[in-house]
């Protein structure tokens, strides 16, 4: 898509690895083979490889895993393009995870649910699934248009919403001294309940809901994200 293609360079100095949620992730994965659903650049495959994990990091945009491998030379073989609802189930993985809002550019709950159950598939048991996106719930409700502008490290990126029908327009603009990227994408603002009931019509009956990776209680109409933490040890 435009949008990640325009800012592969800029995308670790506006969104940089958190160490809040390297450690969220280190509580409630354990010692084993993960898959970071949507890397990016690959900052938190690093970062858990590190930790001792033997990670693995796809991502649909070809420049993203470009940049990863560039970043990452020790690890680039760890990296590959694949679309989430067609990646590889045959290797199965103690942990996986998909952050940064990435399920909500599915483009449809159709998707979402093909998306799930090969997510299940491919953990063992007794494995866990963590998923991050933005609050829908709050945003729908309260018919929020724009997401707070980033500044850092000399870039601004600027957010807003733009609401039709059932799919949210996501606008963005990046400046970064004199270059500026102006790009839109389609999401689908999938609510909690939605979520949660397409996780356990893939399988899933054990699930966690967090407000964000501090370990927040989730509050629908006032958290910013919603995480979910779900595990296949007590599933069907």
């Amino acid at each position: 898509m435009e949008l990640y293609q325009n800012f592969a360079m800029h995308y670790d100095s506006i969104f940089p690895v958190s160490g809040k949620t390297v450690d969220f992730l280190h509580q409630h994965f354990e010692t084993g083979v993960l898959l970071d659903l949507g890397c990016a650049t690959g900052g938190y495959v690093a970062e858990l490889t590190s930790l001792g994990y033997a990670t693995k990091g796809l991502d649909l945009d070809p420049t993203m895993i470009e940049v990863a491998k560039n970043k990452h030379p020790d690890i680039a073989s760890h990296f590959y393009v694949s679309n989430l609802v067609d990646f590889d189930t045959t290797i199965h993985y103690h942990g996986m995870f998909c952050i940064g809002n990435t399920l909500v550019h599915l483009p449809n709950e159709s998707s979402m649910l093909k998306f799930f159950q090969r997510v299940y598939h491919a953990l063992e048991d007794h494995g866990t699934f963590i998923l991050q996106i933005v609050n829908y719930d709050r945003i729908l409700s309260k018919k929020i248009e724009a997401l707070p502008t980033i500044e850092l490290n000399g870039r601004r990126f600027e957010r807003s919403y733009r609401h039709e029908n059932k799919k949210i327009v996501f606008q963005t603009v990046l400046s970064y001294q004199e270059e500026r990227y102006e790009a839109e994408t389609i999401l689908l603002p999938l609510q909690s309940n939605h979520l949660l009931r397409l996780l356990q019509q893939a399988g899933f009956s054990y699930l966690e809901c967090y407000g964000g990776f501090d370990g927040a209680i989730f509050q629908p109409f006032s958290s910013f994200a919603l995480v979910v933490v779900a595990s296949k040890e007590l599933s069907k």
